[in-house]
């Protein structure tokens, strides 16, 4: 390879502009066979890091390095190839020399090499990688961002930052979001600076202050991104973020952004041309009024591409037709000049849309699915079935499941019991299961009971449903507990009554906070046919536990205990206010879950309630949030306690009943705080209102401990009915 011409330019770029003899060192050491210096090259080039872009000879540089075996060259060429930039696209010999680079990018990102965990990131987060059954792996994706971003990765810092604020592989986090946009705005990467902007306008001044937004914004702008020159030009027309309007100045960011192809920004020069502007200083021209609205009008933007079409046929009015002709000219010859960074925000895979990363996902699972992998043929017959394509979606899930995929046998069997290839086909369906029973999926086994308990299976009989369900109950499955817990209570199925043996599967279930279980065991409980005495007290506590998690017959349960007053913390208030506003709240619950019948006791309910209680019983409804527990995998069965304040403090935001009772006692304790008997109250209201009775009790303690005085808990009160939790 001959030696390049490579041009200095002196731009403000992430990782500032290269010394000229610092570049031809590295360019010498790569034309002497040096492949990282070769791929450093490359990179340079693709991102126009220092030196002039030059997307052709980035492709010649990250080949050579690549053919010496260099991995973060081989992802660099293969990019290339995938998305045709600076070389002929060609998708399957991309791929392959991707698939080729990820065992030793992998072993590079072990080692925490910065740069091979930031690609590792990026393959986990399109599903090009085999995670997670070739599925975008948000998790692993997040984890290597975050390496990388701890190692001085910028961009990395970005997207982990983008993660966070979408609750991509981690719950939403809009200020752990902001701690990384910040990081990696401060170290001169121009999307994070817009992104803090974004969160101000997202979340508003109590995250982001006016004064953070606009500045960070204009980082942003001056380093040449399009869209933050558009919004910042905007933000100083109209005295937004704390800025004195300053049309005039605003005017240049207008420019800017329509130079580079900003459509709005387009349409309003041509406005102002086309009137005249004293403010900004604009003369009135027709002639460059039509040029910037024809502009507008072939931008992609409809919006402003209806409004540019609208002003420019007054425009027309006004301009000879052969002077328009020679306008139409100059338009059509206009050249748009994007600076580098926003062209950086197209470039990679990092800046492919989304139709294209889908498509490159689908080229990748036909490649490796083709090459014989189950899992990827399992994974593109989900594809396809998603996307409507049912033929093509049975004919890969057979594929996966002919080479002894478990998961794929599951899916056709669901498929074919459910009619998702066409018409339902039970006996196929079952065999299915019955091929991944016999290998131990404890999800066919259970489903295989649940159709051999309805008589659906040919040549099968209902009593075979508790072999099945007993199979995987054995192995721990909670469904399947639940279901056999169940026979045994009624003595069905061909099973004999046996009220000991269905509650201790019942139990088994709702010790996993499984919450149909949960249910079931507070009906079980207010019958007690064991005890021949009904046990309310622990009727309560189960139907407690499953109507926190949204089960709505737990809700009814709960509801009627609360509207007879048994099994309950006993009335604080005359008439019993507090029991019906608890009953009717939780029967208003049952009925929205489609528990039918509950009318007339709501009807009484109703009758026996001023307008505000009722008032405040469907507020404290629309503020439940069910906190679902159970996790087959058994990763986070029960209530997870965090020790982390800013996280307590999401999960409460969230609607979360045992956060809010872990908030009320460090309000009430100090905990990692300043003691609050008013943010105590209130959580610890919520808490009860959310099911968790124990709160009525520690509220009643810290009331007294705190010597609340009424003023303070009218307060309290009040920010109770103000909050709305955001799930």
């Amino acid at each position: 390879m001959g030696l390049f011409r490579l041009i200095i330019v002196f731009l403000f770029l992430p990782c500032g502009v290269w010394a000229a003899d610092k570049l031809t060192a590295l360019q010498e050491k790569a034309d002497g066979g040096d492949a990282q210096a070769a791929y450093d090259l490359a990179e340079a080039l693709y991102w126009a890091d220092g030196v002039e872009r030059d997307l052709e000879q980035s492709a010649n540089y990250a080949l050579v390095a690549s053919l010496k075996g260099n991995p973060l060259a081989q992802y660099r060429h293969a990019v290339q190839l995938l998305l045709g930039q600076g070389i002929g696209q060609d998708v399957k010999s991309g791929f392959g020399l991707l698939h080729k680079a990820i065992p030793e990018l992998q072993k590079l990102a072990e080692k925490k090499n910065t740069d091979a965990l930031y690609k590792m990131g990026k393959l986990y987060q399109l599903g090009l990688i085999n995670s997670n059954r070739f599925n975008p792996d948000g998790k692993k994706a997040l984890s290597n961002f975050r390496l990388a971003a701890a190692r001085g990765h910028v961009r990395a810092a970005y997207l982990a930052g983008q993660m966070m604020r979408l609750g991509l592989g981690t719950p939403k986090d809009n200020v752990k979001a902001l701690e990384l946009y910040k990081r990696s705005a401060d170290a001169g990467f121009a999307d994070a600076a817009f992104h803090v902007w974004l969160l101000h306008s997202i979340a508003g001044k109590q995250l982001v202050s006016e004064k953070d937004a606009a500045r960070y914004l204009k980082q942003a702008a001056e380093m040449g991104l399009i869209n933050a020159q558009a919004l910042y030009g905007n933000a100083l027309a109209e005295g937004k973020l704390g800025l004195k309007a300053d049309k005039q100045s605003a005017l240049e960011w207008f420019q800017k952004a329509a130079k580079q192809g900003n459509a709005r920004s387009q349409f309003l020069l041509g406005i102002m041309c086309a009137v005249g502007s004293e403010e900004t200083g604009v003369k009135k021209d027709i002639k460059e009024a039509f040029v910037w609205l024809a502009l507008a009008e072939r931008t992609e933007d409809k919006r402003a591409q209806g409004d540019a079409r609208n002003h420019l046929n007054k425009v027309r009015n006004e301009i000879d037709p052969l002077d328009q002709l020679a306008l139409l000219k100059r338009v059509n010859e206009y050249r748009l000049v994007e600076t580098t960074v926003t062209e950086n925000t197209a470039l990679g895979l990092e800046g492919a849309p989304n139709s294209i990363q889908n498509s490159l996902r689908l080229d990748n699972l036909v490649q490796v699915a083709d090459s014989g992998n189950e899992e990827a043929m399992y994974s593109l017959g989900l594809f396809y079935s998603d996307q409507g394509e049912f033929q093509k979606a049975e004919q890969r899930l057979k594929e996966s499941a002919n080479k002894g995929f478990v998961d794929a046998m599951v899916s056709l069997a669901d498929r074919y019991v459910s009619g998702g290839f066409g018409e339902p086909d039970i006996n196929e369906g079952g065999q299915w299961y019955k091929k991944a029973a016999d290998k131990g999926n404890v999800f066919a086994m259970t489903r295989l009971g649940k159709l051999a308990f309805s008589g659906k299976l040919p040549e099968v009989k209902p009593d075979k449903a508790a072999d099945w369900w007993r199979k995987a109950a054995e192995k721990g499955f909670a469904p399947a507990q639940a279901n056999l817990g169940e026979l045994y209570w009624q003595g069905d199925g061909g099973v004999k009554q046996n009220f000991k043996l269905g509650i201790e599967w019942m139990h088994k279930a709702a010790d996993q906070s499984y919450a149909q279980a949960e249910a079931s065991l507070a009906t079980m409980y207010a019958q007690s046919f064991l005890e021949n005495t009904p046990d309310l007290s622990k009727a309560a506590e189960w139907a407690r536990r499953g109507a926190m998690q949204g089960d709505a017959l737990a809700q009814r349960t709960l509801g009627l205990l609360y509207y007879e007053g048994k099994g309950v913390v006993p009335s604080k208030l005359p008439n019993k206010i507090d029991h019906k506003r608890q009953a009717f709240k939780w029967l208003k619950l049952a009925e929205k879950g489609g528990i039918p019948g509950l009318g007339p006791v709501l009807n009484d309910l109703q009758k026996e309630m001023e307008p505000s209680d009722i008032r405040r019983a469907l507020n404290e409804a629309g503020q439940f949030v069910a906190f679902g527990r159970y996790d087959p995998e058994k990763k986070n069965a029960g209530v997870q306690k965090s020790d982390n304040l800013e996280e307590l403090i999401r999960e409460a935001n969230q609607g979360k009943g045992a956060a809010y009772l872990e908030l009320a006692r460090r309000f009430d304790q100090g905990r990692g705080v300043k003691p609050d008997s008013i943010e105590s109250y209130k959580w610890y209201t919520l808490a009860f209102n959310h099911g968790l009775e124990v709160a009525f009790l520690e509220r009643s303690e810290m009331k007294k401990s705190h010597d609340m005085m009424l003023d303070d808990i009218v307060e309290a009160k009040k920010r109770v009915r103000e909050f709305k939790p955001k799930p």
